[in-house]
This record gives C-alpha cells, structure tokens and sequence, in this order.
C-alpha cells in the first residue's frame, strides 16, 4: 500500500495485480509510453525524497520506490481494465511531468 497510498486505487486491481518496474537511467531517455491505449482517470503526486535508483540502491535497506516522490497514474483500458502507472523520481530528477492530464484519452505508444 505505500507505492500508490490510495487504498481505493489498491481495491480496484484486485487481489493479485501484476507489476512492472521499468527503471530509467542516466544516460537513457527520459519518456514513458503507455503500454495500451485507455483513459487518464486520476493522477496522485505523493511527495518524498529524489534518491537513486540504480540497482545497488533498489537492493539496501531504503525503499526507493516508497520514499521517493512519484506520481500514481490510474488508467482504464479496454485490453486489461484498470491499470496504474506509478512513475518514480529519482537523483538527477528534479521533477516529473507529463504530456496528458487528467480525462485525457492515450493512444498505445503515445508519450
């Protein structure tokens, strides 16, 4: 429950939802597409703190990706109903933004 700190939004996956971590680095580029076309429902900044989230700091003993600040992105979609989308800051992040906004319909691929 830490990761998207909404238990309405946890009830609405239901009790086994399946999970990606997709983690970007330094050197790549910086955009995400969604993964099918659906309906922006909500979009929930949480704040927290910018550490890294390289893959000996995902392993220690600081959860990064519940004491960072994110943004949890509710989607409903017509291929596999309600997914979130939790998109993580990190160092050398000084922010998160996006393209689309709250009710905005995306097509798959679309940034």
């Amino acid at each position: 429950g830490n990761l998207v700190k909404n238990s309405s939004v946890l009830e609405s996956l239901g009790e086994k939802p399946h999970v990606c971590v997709s983690r970007l680095a330094p050197q790549d580029y910086h955009r995400f597409h969604a993964v099918c076309a659906g309906k922006i429902i909500s979009m929930t900044p949480i704040e927290g703190e910018y550490y890294t989230v390289n893959p000996v700091a995902v392993r220690s003993s600081v959860d990064v990706f519940t004491e960072n600040a994110r943004v949890v992105v509710e989607v409903e979609t017509p291929c596999i109903g309600t997914m979130v989308y939790v998109a993580v800051g990190a160092t050398l992040v000084g922010s998160i933004n996006f393209t689309v906004k709250e009710g905005d319909t995306v097509a798959a691929g679309q940034d």
